[in-house]
């Protein structure tokens, strides 16, 4: 594997994705909803004592309140063409008619999209942290927002991969996408009625759903209780689980099909 070669798809995949309008509509939208949340509760004058989160914590609620559904809608956004959208705009014979491998070629795909995301994160938390001190004064356990950061991204990936893998398995980036959302309404659903199951909670930890969708929130806790600890380190096991599956799926799929447009 040469890393210039991957390098070099990785910054035309991020530069294909800072061009498309949905994404740029979509990263629009989750800011106005994190301004929202940062601004309204004082706007209209809510008291203090009636949040639910600690104001001096807001800036970790901000960070993380975007999460999951809006980068879930954005992971998927990225990874729904990645790949299926060289076949449906034909380039993918132009692609692999240059001297780089398709193992390059995902893998630098994959950090490109992966590069916007940790971009999209780094804001949201400079706008998390700048606007909690300018709205709610000196904020507490600042400490965590780099792993918090982290996690944002890591958990993130899980969609990205999975639409990466629907649309290189079908070659259609709708597909892709209604196929990843659609997944993680399903998996919601799922999750919300083993929550209420007897005996049947347990499944709850391996579902992919709690892994995502708890670990930036976990990180954000109040307290580092030996519960959360472990519960952090599964969330930590069972998404590197999923990322492997969609990843490794995806890319033996890419290796093997033929490149053919029609």
């Amino acid at each position: 594997m040469d890393f210039d070669r991957l390098l070099t798809v990785s910054r035309m995949e991020l530069l294909w994705n800072l061009r498309k309008r949905k994404i740029q509509v979509g990263v629009v939208i989750i800011f106005a909803m994190e301004i929202l949340v940062l601004s309204l509760p004082k706007l209209l004058q809510i008291p203090s004592e009636v949040f639910v989160v600690n104001t001096k914590q807001w800036a970790l609620f901000t960070a993380t309140g975007i999460h999951p559904f809006f980068t879930t809608i954005l992971a998927v956004l990225m990874g729904m063409d990645s790949i299926s959208g060289e076949f449906e705009q034909e380039t993918i014979i132009t692609l692999s008619s240059k001297p780089v491998s398709r193992t390059e070629i995902f893998l630098g795909k994959l950090l490109g999209c992966i590069a916007i995301l940790t971009l999209f994160f780094a804001v949201d938390v400079l706008v998390a942290v700048v606007g909690a001190n300018m709205v709610y004064g000196a904020q507490e356990s600042l400490e965590r927002i780099p792993i918090i950061f982290i996690a944002l991204i890591y958990a993130s990936t899980v969609f990205l991969t999975l639409s990466l893998m629907i649309g290189t398995f079908t070659k259609r980036s709708t597909i892709a996408a209604f196929g990843g959302i659609g997944i993680y309404f399903a998996l919601d659903i799922v999750y919300g009625i083993l929550y209420y199951a007897k005996n049947y909670g347990w499944l709850q930890t391996i579902l992919l759903y709690w892994a995502y969708s708890n670990l930036p929130g976990l990180l954000a806790s109040a307290n580092f209780t030996e519960e959360i600890v472990i519960n952090i380190a599964k969330a930590t096991v069972v998404l590197a689980v999923y990322i492997s599956m969609f990843l490794l799926l995806a890319l033996h799929r890419f290796k093997k099909m033929d490149i053919i447009t029609h």
